[in-house]
């Protein structure tokens, strides 16, 4: 009769609202609820507020960092202030598990981003170091004379790793802090090139505090430390030396973590807490309204691991909505399929070489980079920058070697070049590859613009957007991008000749099984050597500043896992070697040229 009913066209369209679109729109809520459950963790659910800001010294130098305070004064008179100083790679988002409880047992806390970390525009280097300590040290002493809220004299100061020396060389400032804690760092004789000042009195109510996993501290160094401040030869931990109301105050704390991990650790977070109640706050410190193991900043961690695993799940939605609504002559376009050659045994082999050969030759580039860099030498001004440019174009030739001993003449059918040369390939591949990103870019900006500037936090997969940084940040990122297309690129090809990446897919079971051979191929000879270097080490055998770069090489492998995974999928739905690296290339580029230090 050609009647129609609401209900079957309602029905009728969201059959057609397909599942990408379902899964784009489930994944913006999560990521929209953890960015929000993020920024009101931070702030403590309330009890306390988080102002970012600024000041410029009288040399002209621009000093960035937050204030973090209780919402409510309730402490009776000005609180003592705490300046807190993050390590290398870092920025004052790293303290920010001290910086909540602080804040939430009535101290002013103010979180430096040091020369070139965050949001800084200042270079980083040990040749203008002491410069860069004297910007934290002005930054609590500004806060400290605008805010009637805080004491003008009384302060402590944390630091970890490469902040904890910048921590003790706070006694060469005007006004010295009435404690300190080095957390990581700020031990042994000298300090690049500088030696730090310690002993019976200075600083004044030192609290040393270590992982006993430690990669660059050993537990008998922090032990020593401990001596040379009490002039002790018999020292032991978890006791204090010394007493708070003469400033003499000594106790060394060792945790069961590791050097990443002491920022986030329980027991040291604790005793810190405690240190600087006793030392700052004195009689005042037993009315705080939190005991010293009353925490929540666990909660903004769990929260931004949300985040940002929504972020990444994000992207796959993306290039599948994007890819089917380009047209197709700005679609990458699709290769040849062709039957993977590479037998599985064989290409097991040969992809833990070539996994284990990427390790070593990481470690000897990080190695010859920080040389480099610390010498002033680089080719692009962020750390790692050079390093993983050399990474890059090292694994290119090193993959292009075995793919023409594995392959031959029939390389070329797997990069689908055979057709009108490499350049020809190139030219009409990039463009379509960068407007595939394009959506991809615009989410992360979008996010990262939303998180800063409507919600006033951060989090570590951010596009930089704050600040005359930004603009740096962000130039150094798409170089990052097309320095990093070579190692993916190379990579991509051993996947189809060893597994037939660009093939069609083969149901949810099959991509799974496919998603672990990639990681297996690429990341077992990694895996192997972190077990050689960390095998001795946790038995007491360390390997001097190899550790360091094993250390870093522990959250590289993740990144890397999940950027071979992208590699694989995203050649999967476009058929297309050039966009699936250029996919892989982007995540990197953007953890790299948004985390690290401007040099």
């Amino acid at each position: 009769m050609g009647i129609s009913y609401p209900f079957v066209q309602i029905k009728v369209t969201f059959m057609k609202f397909r599942s990408r679109y379902i899964a784009l729109i489930v994944l913006t809520g999560v990521i929209a609820s953890s960015l929000f459950a993020s920024s009101t963790s931070e702030r403590a659910f309330g009890e306390i507020t988080i102002e970012r800001t600024s000041f410029v010294r009288q040399n002209g130098r621009v000093v960035h960092f937050s204030i973090y305070k209780p919402s409510e004064y309730n402490y009776g008179e000005p609180m003592p202030a705490v300046v807190t100083i993050h390590g290398i790679s870092g920025s004052r988002e790293a303290m920010e598990s001290y910086n909540i409880e602080l804040a939430r047992r009535n101290f002013t806390v103010v979180s430096v981003d040091t020369a070139g970390h965050g949001v800084s525009t200042e270079k980083f280097g040990f040749a203008s170091f002491m410069e860069a300590v004297t910007d934290a040290y002005e930054a609590v002493r500004h806060v400290q004379m605008i805010d009637p809220f805080t004491d003008d004299y009384t302060y402590g100061v944390i630091g970890h790793s490469l902040g904890a020396g910048m921590a003790l060389l706070f006694q060469e400032m005007p006004v010295l802090p009435n404690a300190t804690v080095i957390i990581g760092g700020g031990m042994g004789d000298s300090f690049g090139g500088l030696e730090l000042p310690l002993n019976e009195t200075n600083p004044a109510n030192l609290l040393i505090a270590s992982g006993i996993y430690d990669e660059l501290i050993d537990s008998a160094v922090a032990y020593e430390t401990l001596r040379q401040s009490t002039g002790l030869e018999t020292v032991e931990e978890d006791i204090v030396y010394g007493s708070f109301q003469n400033g003499t105050a000594r106790k060394l704390v060792l945790s069961a973590t590791n050097h990443l991990f002491e920022i986030s650790d329980h027991l040291l977070i604790a005793n810190t807490l405690e240190w600087m109640g006793l030392s700052l706050q004195e009689s005042k410190y037993s009315y705080n309204k939190y005991s010293a193991n009353d925490h929540i900043y666990q909660y903004r961690g769990f929260a931004n691991f949300i985040l940002i695993t929504g972020l990444i799940l994000s992207i796959f939605p993306i290039v599948l909505i994007t890819q089917s609504k380009l047209p197709s002559q700005f679609r990458p376009k699709p290769q040849v399929t062709r039957e993977y050659p590479i037998k599985s045994k064989r290409a097991v082999q040969i992809s833990f070489i070539l996994s284990l050969l990427s390790g070593i030759i990481l470690l000897g580039v990080v190695f010859l980079g920080f040389g480099f860099e610390f010498g002033g030498i680089s080719l692009l001004p962020i750390a790692f920058g050079s390093t993983i440019i050399l990474y890059s174009i090292i694994m290119f030739f090193v993959n292009l070697f075995i793919l023409r001993r594995e392959l031959g003449e029939n390389l070329e059918l797997y990069h689908g070049t055979i057709e009108n040369g490499i350049l020809s390939h190139l030219k009409r591949n990039i463009p379509r590859g960068i407007v595939l990103l394009v959506p991809v870019i615009v989410w992360m900006i979008v996010w990262s613009a939303i998180s800063t500037y409507a919600l006033h936090t951060r989090f570590t997969l951010i596009w930089p957007v704050e600040g005359i940084s930004a603009l740096y940040r962000t130039m150094y990122l798409f170089i990052l991008l097309f320095s990093l297309i070579p190692i993916f690129y190379s990579e991509k090809i051993w996947i189809n000749a060893t597994m037939g990446a660009n093939r069609e897919w083969s149901g949810f079971k099959g991509l799974t099984l496919d998603v672990l051979k990639t990681i297996l191929y690429r990341l077992s000879g990694i895996v192997v050597l972190l077990l050689i270097l960390y095998g001795p080490f946790l038995m007491g055998i360390r390997f001097g500043f190899i550790m360091f770069i094993a250390l870093l090489m522990l959250p590289f492998t993740l990144i890397l896992g999940i950027c071979v995974v992208l590699n694989l999928w995203v050649g999967r739905v476009t058929k297309n070697d050039l966009a699936s690296a250029m996919t892989s290339a982007l995540i990197l580029a953007l953890i790299i040229a948004g985390t690290f230090q401007l040099l």
